[in-house]
């Protein structure tokens, strides 16, 4: 088999890698030689399997391979050793694309599944920032913002974000203020609770999406689970402190 044809399965390596979404959330990370040289190992891999396929159609299932080999005998003559084997890699080429947009429409249609394989890569690949928004979703925790403007965001994350497709995430927020530019105390000015329970009461609830923030992940300064309960308690105490301090 002529050397360059390699080159096919070493391109079947490659989109599996990139694009299937068992493997693309790893792959996406890692540096670009990196990626190549496990491409090209995944891509002999590709190329014995097809190699072993053709055996066993040829020897086997003769009536079918003289059939497919019918198809390409315009292009591809078999007696020519330089074009022997380009109808096979081609087929494996075709054979792995089509395995790869299959796993992952079946992925995708099943709400529960995909959201095993994305929170599994999130758990292996993620950054904190986005264990953090997987973790809220599982558990229904408020998501506390800081950005670097001192702005403060707090609210949901709707979905799981996948690894490193994107530098923003959605936010639908309910409450939203700032931090003091010297003590840093947070002070919440804005709420968007009462506008939500509005626009249900008025039949409205499809403008409730008007309200998400996009936000850019390079701005956040600090992230963090929201509990109102310990929220209060420790603002509490932190008023008891002041007061106890003033008396002294």
């Amino acid at each position: 088999m002529p050397y360059n044809l390699l080159i096919i399965p070493l391109i079947a390596g490659y989109y599996i890698l990139s694009n299937l979404v068992f493997f693309k959330f790893k792959y996406q990370r890692l540096q670009s030689q990196r990626l190549v040289l496990n491409s090209a190992l995944f891509g002999l891999f590709i190329a014995v399997c097809t190699l072993c396929l053709r055996y066993l159609v040829e020897h086997h299932f003769t009536g079918l391979f003289h059939m497919i080999s019918g198809l390409f005998g315009q292009l591809l003559t078999l007696s020519q050793p330089s074009t022997r084997y380009l109808w096979t890699m081609f087929c494996g080429l075709m054979i792995a694309v089509s395995f790869t947009e299959i796993i992952n429409f079946i992925v995708n249609k099943s709400f529960r599944f995909k959201n095993y394989v994305v929170g599994r890569a999130v758990d292996l690949f993620g950054n904190e920032l986005e264990i953090l928004f997987k973790n809220s979703v599982k558990y229904g925790w408020p998501i506390q913002i800081t950005l670097k403007n001192d702005k403060v965001y707090l609210g949901y994350i709707d979905s799981t974000p996948l690894p490193s497709k994107t530098n923003y995430f959605d936010l639908m927020p309910l409450y939203s203020g700032y931090r003091d530019p010297v003590t840093k105390e947070l002070q919440f000015t804005t709420s968007y609770e009462t506008v939500h329970d509005l626009l249900e009461l008025s039949g409205q609830e499809h403008k409730i999406g008007m309200m998400i923030v996009v936000i850019k992940q390079d701005e956040v300064l600090s992230a963090s689970p929201h509990d109102h309960d310990v929220y209060s308690r420790f603002l509490g105490a932190n008023q008891d402190n002041d007061v106890t301090h003033k008396e002294k």
